[in-house]
């Protein structure tokens, strides 16, 4: 294992760069190399190879002589792997970069600019890039929450955050909160617990221009649902149920039981309006389902009251409309890789 990193690039920081990979050999030079062409360079790269079968540690390899941190280590899941990777880090903030997306050059340059005292993690967002780099004319989140948003969590809340790759960490804080808790046998979406831990030690900080790479591994408007992970409600109230058991006792108070977060229940919302059930059968759990959603909906911050009244016509008309109508209505909705 090297334990030192050698740039090219003329400054360096005090931002290290966590790349996590598990079988993305396909992916991990380009995430490689987009972190060594930062206009400012990281203090420290370590790649955390969670005990991948294909050609990943080969390729990993190829990168040895600009002093990167290798941890190769059998797999243990996500929430192992950014535990791992945060015992490595020295800088004083940190970055975790999925293998699969992307780091723009002014990624690190940008989230020092942006920390302050009394600041915990800096987000950004991420363009939209297809399996094979393409950038797809979008990005995400549209919006993004920002300030104390420790108090929207504690009121019921999921404040709104860019996925893994678009956070940066002050490593501080995220050691207060670490290791994520691991189970035997199930796997948990590590970057979840680290966007939420992280606003109870400090502010939250949005990077308006993009700063990433998102990479999505499926054809244009395929499914409701965005992204590569699954974003059932049934698998965020069980991340929310750990996050509140893990979190309350370290931080001294009491997580809510549920936190709401429309981009999943509009999802959840929309697969059941679309669902080959009964008209009278969708419509009554779409009608169960309505006052959470738009509940939701309305507390969304920086979104117009237009915007807000649009999406709410669309969720009452949408389990009324005939199904392939529905269908694209949905689509075009919940899944931004669509329009």
């Amino acid at each position: 294992m090297e334990a030192a990193y050698n740039s090219s690039t003329t400054a360096s920081s005090e931002t290290s760069v966590v790349i996590c990979n598990y079988n993305y050999e396909r992916f991990i030079a380009s995430a490689i190399d987009s972190v060594l062409a930062q206009s400012v360079a990281p203090c420290q790269l370590i790649i955390v190879d969670d005990g991948s079968t294909d050609g990943s540690r080969a390729i990993i390899d190829r990168y040895s002589e600009h002093g990167i941190v290798k941890v190769f280590k059998e797999n243990g899941g996500q929430c192992s792997a950014y535990n791992v990777g945060l015992e490595h880090v020295t800088g004083k903030y940190v970055i975790f970069l999925d293998s699969d997306d992307r780091l723009l050059p002014t990624a690190i340059e940008k989230v020092e600019k942006s920390f302050a005292p009394g600041v915990s993690k800096v987000h950004y967002p991420l363009e939209l890039i297809d399996a094979n780099g393409k950038r797809l004319g979008t990005r995400i989140p549209i919006l993004c929450d920002s300030g104390d948003v420790k108090s929207l969590i504690l009121s019921g809340y999921e404040y709104l955050s860019p996925p893994a790759s678009g956070n940066a960490y002050l490593a501080s804080a995220l050691r207060k909160a670490f290791p994520i808790p691991l189970h035997p046998t199930e796997r948990y979406p590590a970057d979840f617990f680290a966007i939420f831990a992280a606003p109870f030690f400090g502010s939250v900080v949005t990077v308006a221009e993009a700063q990433g790479e998102y990479r999505t591994h499926l054809s244009r408007g395929q499914t409701i649902g965005f992204g590569n992970a699954g974003s059932a409600v049934g698998s965020q109230q069980r991340n929310v149920d750990i996050l509140a058991s893990w979190l309350s006792p370290i931080v001294g108070e009491q997580l809510p039981p549920k936190l709401l977060n429309f981009s999943v229940l509009k999802v959840a919302y929309a697969q059941t309006a679309v669902s080959a059930d009964g008209f009278a059968t969708r419509f009554t759990s779409c009608l169960r389902m309505l006052p959470s959603m738009l509940k939701s909906l309305w507390r969304r911050e920086g979104m117009s009251i237009p915007t807000r009244s649009v999406l709410t016509m669309w969720a009452i008309l949408l389990p009324l409309m005939p199904r392939p109508v529905a269908l694209k209505a949905a689509i075009y909705v919940c899944n931004p890789d669509s329009r």
